[in-house]
């Protein structure tokens, strides 16, 4: 068993899941089955590939399959506010078949007792500290940490919720397994696969070639240049985000505005008036950047720029130099702020 898992290597025998909708390259069906492997064996770990290289789609494979071996049973995704529209949309495209309840807003306290008739129900970690003492009171198959290092200290808030939560199994998925230091990976295992190492103060003094032995086995990490043979030419990732509550009631005010004007206008005048009109739109896509953009006195959030500030930190810890495009050339100027907040240099 050991041999088997210390060099790991897919079964031929082992077919993709019938409801995944995808194509999977060569490091993607290893990826899966590792993941299978682990969770035939009452195993967790942490995914850590490289950004970009699929994490999603092979978390998604093995709950599917484990939908289809042993029957229909909840797993909870917890992930940073600004991923759990991907989430959606990923589901949606490749594993449609999966049932999907996303626990956001106000609302969403109404949707607890409908947890055990889906299939995959979406939260964030920022929801989870939240509704910690009703998501606890459930048996899921799968607590899936997208981002973990949200937990990277084992003594916040977050932490410590995500730990009371029950499951079967945990899976962690991070393209920065070891962001600063040793202690980081130590508060991941605490909740993926507490008492493998060691307490905090004796894990201190251990080696780095000491923990790599711990945590080797549970870790599967490929690199974009490990890979790079098997990467299509382009890769492309579409981040969804939400508009502030603030934004949401400017930007609904700017559109009944204009549709009054539409609406109560005749053809000739709409015809005199296009200029305006096209103002009106240019507007709207200001307002869901951000309404600093045309409101000098806005000191409200942006959630495009909450979203983007957060890919940043992302971007950051694994390494990347990212190249920000903006129609708008005050965006940009906030952009360049908010970089600077973050101890990010930038050049525009």
């Amino acid at each position: 068993f050991w041999k088997q898992m210390s060099n790991f290597s897919t079964s031929e025998d082992l077919k993709l899941p019938e409801g995944i909708n995808a194509e999977f390259r060569e490091y993607q069906t290893k990826g899966f089955g590792w993941l299978w492997f682990m969770y035939k064996y009452g195993l967790n770990g942490i995914l850590a590939d490289d950004m970009g290289l699929g994490k999603t789609l092979q978390a998604l494979a093995v709950v599917q399959k484990a939908k289809e071996e042993d029957g229909p049973m909840p797993v909870l995704v917890i992930c940073p506010t600004t991923v759990v529209f991907n989430w959606e949309s990923e589901i949606q495209k490749f594993a449609p078949t999966l049932t999907t309840l996303k626990l956001a807003g106000v609302e969403r306290k109404q949707f607890f007792k409908e947890i055990p008739n889906y299939d995959v129900v979406i939260t964030s970690y920022a929801l989870v500290r939240r509704d910690i003492n009703k998501l606890k009171e459930y048996n899921f198959r799968y607590v899936i940490l997208d981002e973990s290092q949200n937990i990277k200290n084992a003594m916040s808030q977050t932490a410590q919720a995500v730990k009371k939560l029950q499951a079967s199994h945990k899976l962690a998925l991070s393209g920065t397994p070891i962001e600063n230091r040793l202690e980081e990976i130590w508060s991941i295992f605490q909740v993926v696969l507490p008492g493998l190492l060691p307490s905090k103060k004796e894990f201190t003094k251990l080696s780095p070639q000491m923990v790599a032995r711990f945590i080797q086995p549970f870790i599967l990490r490929r690199r974009k240049e490990e890979v790079l043979h098997d990467l299509p030419d382009l890769t492309e990732n579409i981040y969804t985000n939400e508009l502030s509550e603030q934004q949401k009631t400017i930007y609904l005010a700017q559109l009944r505005q204009m549709q009054d004007t539409v609406s109560n206008s005749s053809a000739e005048e709409l015809r005199k008036r296009k200029i305006e009109i096209l103002a009106g739109l240019t507007r709207l896509r200001q307002i869901c950047s951000s309404p600093k953009l045309f409101l000098d006195d806005y000191h409200e959030e942006s959630g495009k720029l909450e979203s983007l500030f957060e890919l940043m930190e992302n971007l950051r810890e694994n390494g990347r130099r990212p190249l920000i495009f903006s129609q708008f050339r005050g965006m940009l100027t906030y952009v360049e702020d908010g970089l600077k907040q973050q101890g990010l240099s930038s050049f525009v």
